[in-house]
């Protein structure tokens, strides 16, 4: 996802081929494996928060070449990328399941010994948990945060349980891939995109539903097992405003909302909590 913004500099100094390569890495990484993974080879068992359509999108309207070969190369990308998010079409990579139909969370497709040795080996010093814990309680605690590696790492948005939390960020970045799909099938003249755009607008209103918490005035992260907003707010409530479907009044509130982020360092990533720096 650090990409996406870096192809946004690239091609504001029309870096074109620098720009075009790192989505053609892309494109081959989710050929080869079905999905963009969050490092090679170590990191292979869980993506990260997805932007690739986006990039795509934004690549091939500001470059100068129109090559709607490569577009229609990225198309098929995308579309598969996005099966991989929303585990339609047989793709089981990994489970993005939640018990709200239509919104989305992170996970990892990590095997047992690889989960508990992250365990061990990562976060069991880096979290000060218990040396001998019960190989139950590893998986679990492990596979939640080989999960957070996929979102943004570590961090408090999620009480160490991203697994049982429909998350701002990725769903919001889901209707934008939507979105994109409707442009794509229209620029490559494979349909009118409408099928593209209901299925935005569904998930804009399940996000609306679900994410927005009136008495605070943000969008957040939304545990479904214990039906309850996460109390830690992130910068990520800001995606929706960024992908433009945000609501006037809820874009205010927002923005009036701000200071919870701000620091003498500059913005930071969540507000303030009690939880201890690790």
């Amino acid at each position: 996802w650090d990409v996406y913004f870096i192809n946004e500099g690239l091609m504001i100094q029309e870096y074109w081929e620098l720009a075009q390569n790192n989505l053609d890495c892309f494109i081959f990484e989710i050929e080869k494996l079905g999905f963009i993974p969050n490092a090679s080879r170590w990191g292979e068992d869980r993506s990260m928060p997805p932007h690739f359509a986006m990039m795509v999108k934004s690549f091939y309207e500001k470059s100068p070449k129109k090559d709607q070969a490569w577009l229609t190369r990225a198309y098929s990308a995308v579309v598969k990328e996005y099966e991989f998010w929303t585990n339609t079409n047989g793709n089981t990579i990994e489970d993005h399941s939640t018990a709200v139909p239509g919104l989305q969370r992170f996970s990892h497709h990590s095997d047992s010994a690889r989960v508990i040795r992250f365990y061990d080996r990562v976060i069991q010093g880096r979290f000060q948990l218990e040396k001998e814990a019960p190989i139950e309680v590893k998986m679990r605690m492990g596979g939640n945060r080989l999960a957070e590696a996929e979102c943004m790492d570590f961090t408090p948005r999620f009480d160490g349980r991203i697994m049982d939390f429909i998350p701002v960020d990725l769903n919001a970045n889901l209707y934008q891939y939507e979105k994109v799909l409707a442009w794509l099938e229209q620029t490559l003249n494979i349909s009118d995109g409408k099928a593209w755009e209901k299925k935005a607008e569904a998930r804009a209103q399940l996000i609306r539903q679900y994410l927005w918490n009136e008495e605070r005035g943000l969008f957040l992260d939304y545990d479904f097992v214990n039906k309850k907003h996460t109390p830690i707010a992130s910068i990520v409530t800001l995606w929706p405003l960024y992908w433009e479907f945000a609501t006037k009044k809820e874009a205010e509130r927002i923005v009036n909302n701000l200071s919870l982020f701000d620091s003498e360092g500059g913005m930071v990533v969540c507000e303030q909590s009690e939880q201890p720096i690790l």
